[in-house]
């Protein structure tokens, strides 16, 4: 924290030395259109906490993965297990990865076998033109396990033909002990979008390989990405996305250390996907859509005798949705139809399948460009859980031109899922008669906007109850799935912007704060008050997001950020690592000439040890060089 503290004044002084005609970066906030939401509301008329990272801000950040990209977004918390994007479990305001909904363009790509095969997707980070971070129950658009909150990735989709190359290569300068080889991995990114007619395509590639940073940790990720866009007549048009994302990782203390110190992991998912959006007359929009994810996922507990243990698990997923929407003069509605198949074949969890059935309605009205209201349902139906209604309501009311308050409220069900229900192993035992989480959350806050200013400020509430955790009486036990108890989280969450162009000097600058308070509910059974939890007592406690980034003559780049994050229980300390509160640190420099771009980066450029989930340790000071080539 005194490191975080002290670099304040000096980043800040040496942005501000620098400072007139103001940066796009805000006026591309206000002018998005926010794709995970069914009505089309554009970004500056939302009424709910939604976070947004631009393709701009994307390109400063010295990331790898979404994951990485994540991390720097105030209120949600990463979890990573592996480097490069190997593994990680995404949480929003304190939620688990299980109560996070994952899409891409707007398409659902959970997996129902386990939240922690949720970041598997085919998206390198140069084919993003944004991430949408929807906070909040997300139910009554989405339906179930939309619990805390969203988080939509959207693909580019550029009006003119683009290239870029990317080249990477990383290391620690430590060397393993076991093989006497220096730590590092290398990779490399190819993504390409063409228009052809009324088509506009995108093609993007990834490989990456490394021997990870400590034993048993390393990795090998895949990644191919083709999305398509295309105007079949003048009032239809059609969407496709489909892609495979493949790794394979060590799972050292991944899942149930110390005896899984030899595990490893393979993990496949292909999604398809179209929507085919027709303009039925001048009020009346159709948009029928439906995706398809395929999901493998092989673990071995101890690579060299697979034998004693291992797990094959194969899921087949069917969302489809049929949405209308009316234009009218009383308001706008969204009137639709869902249905989503679950199955899984697995030599552990057996073979089981469930079905979902929702109806959903949303409407919207606004009142003399002052107020406006959007209020919901979804009516659900699963094969298993039965019925099921989650309502919700959006306000807001435009103060100003600059100021704009806004409340929600929103009521969500999370399904456990299989790996909760079925899983036996020797460190981890689900449990079949789990119940469904259910949470209702409360929300009011104020956005602020002016010229190249930014700033929200908001407090919440979120009550759930049948908490699904993982627990165990002692060390020697194996951790059980429970509807343990119930679980709220109170906060505050704050962030500001600011880019502004000063003669040859571009500054950019983002801090977010968010804070947490978890309450744990009585525990009905008195004999497992002191049993261990793995997730409701290790929510963030305080989160600090700050990036600053200067552009010189167009030419050098130069972007520091800044996480400070503390937990509530960090766990028992692992030689230094099980802090409670630590910074990280992230530097990149940059230079750019025509076609060609150079980055250096330096991650945890203080060589801070930390654990972000378990008893993993993560990634000391690490060194990456890079050499993109971009053709328009």
């Amino acid at each position: 924290m005194k490191k975080f503290l002290l670099s304040l004044p000096l980043l800040c002084s040496s942005g501000l030395s620098a400072l007139a005609q103001a940066d796009s970066t805000s006026q591309q906030l206000e002018d998005i259109v926010v794709l995970s939401d069914k009505l089309q509301i554009p970004f500056k008329k939302q009424n709910r906490n939604i976070q947004i990272l631009t393709a701009q801000q994307i390109a400063r950040i010295p990331a790898k993965s979404v994951n990485d990209l994540l991390a720097y977004i105030a209120g949600v918390d990463v979890r990573q297990k592996g480097p490069n994007g190997s593994q990680a479990d995404i949480g929003i305001d304190g939620g688990t990865f299980d109560q996070t909904l994952i899409l891409i363009n707007g398409f659902k790509a959970s997996d129902p076998q386990t939240g922690h095969n949720m970041m598997n997707i085919p998206i390198p980070i140069d084919a993003i033109e944004r991430i949408e971070v929807i906070k909040g129950a997300a139910a009554r658009i989405y339906g179930v396990n939309a619990l805390m909150g969203a988080i939509n990735i959207v693909t580019k989709k550029d009006n003119a033909n683009t290239f870029t190359a990317r080249l990477y290569s990383g290391s620690s300068f430590r060397n393993d002990d076991t093989t006497g080889n220096m730590y590092g991995g290398f990779g490399t990114q190819l993504v390409g979008q063409m228009n052809t007619g009324n088509w506009q395509h995108l093609v993007g590639a990834s490989w990456e390989q490394g021997n990870g940073y400590r034993y048993n940790t390393a990795y090998k990720n895949t990644r191919v990405l083709y999305t398509g866009k295309g105007q079949l007549s003048k009032h239809a048009s059609l969407e496709l996305l489909g892609g495979v994302a493949n790794s394979d990782f060590g799972a050292n203390g991944f899942y149930a250390a110390p005896g899984d110190k030899n595990a490893e992991e393979k993990v496949n998912a292909t999604y398809l996907a179209l929507r085919a959006p027709v303009q039925i007359s001048e009020h009346w929009t159709l948009r029928p859509s439906v995706n398809y994810r395929n999901g493998y996922d092989h673990y071995v507990y101890i690579k060299q005798k697979p034998g004693v243990s291992q797990n094959k698990h194969r899921t087949h997923t069917i969302d489809a949705s049929l949405d209308n929407t009316f234009s009218t003069g009383f308001g706008n509605i969204v009137l639709g139809l869902n249905v989503r198949s679950e199955q899984i074949k697995s030599t552990n969890l057996k073979d089981h399948s469930r079905m979902n059935y929702g109806a959903f309605l949303e409407y919207q009205y606004q009142w003399k460009e002052k107020l406006d209201i959007n209020l919901g349902a979804y009516v659900n139906q699963n094969t298993v859980y039965g019925f099921n209604i989650y309502p919700g309501i959006d306000l807001g009311y435009q103060v100003s031109h600059e100021l704009r308050a806004f409340a929600n409220a929103g009521y969500g069900q999370r399904l456990p899922t299989f790996t909760d229900l079925y899983y036996k192993g020797p460190g981890n035992q689900g449990n079949e008669f789990l119940n469904p989480e259910y949470m209702i959350g409360y929300e009011a806050g104020l956005k602020y906007r002016k010229n190249e200013w930014y700033a929200n400020a908001s407090v919440f509430l979120k009550n759930g109850r049948d908490f699904i955790d993982w627990v165990r009486p002692d060390t020697a036990s194996p951790w059980t799935a429970q509807n343990f108890t119930s679980l709220d989280n109170q906060g505050i969450h704050l962030d500001a912007g600011y880019s502004k162009t000063f003669d040859h000097v571009l500054l950019s600058t983002y801090a977010g704060y968010t804070f947490l308070k978890p309450k744990i509910g009585n525990i009905t059974d008195e004999s497992k008050q002191e049993w261990m939890s793995q997730y409701a007592v290790n929510a963030l406690k305080h989160q600090a997001v700050l990036r600053i980034n200067a552009t010189l003559y167009q030419h050098f780049n130069i972007g520091i950020h800044n996480r400070y994050q503390q937990r509530w229980n960090a766990g028992n300390p692992l030689n230094g690592y099980g802090r409670k509160q630590y910074v990280l640190t992230d530097l990149r420099l940059g230079y750019q000439l025509k076609r060609f771009q150079i980055d250096a980066d330096v991650n945890n450029l203080f060589d801070i040890k930390y654990i972000e989930s378990g008893v993993v340790p993560l990634p000391g000071r690490w060194f990456t060089l890079g050499l993109i080539y971009k053709l328009k």
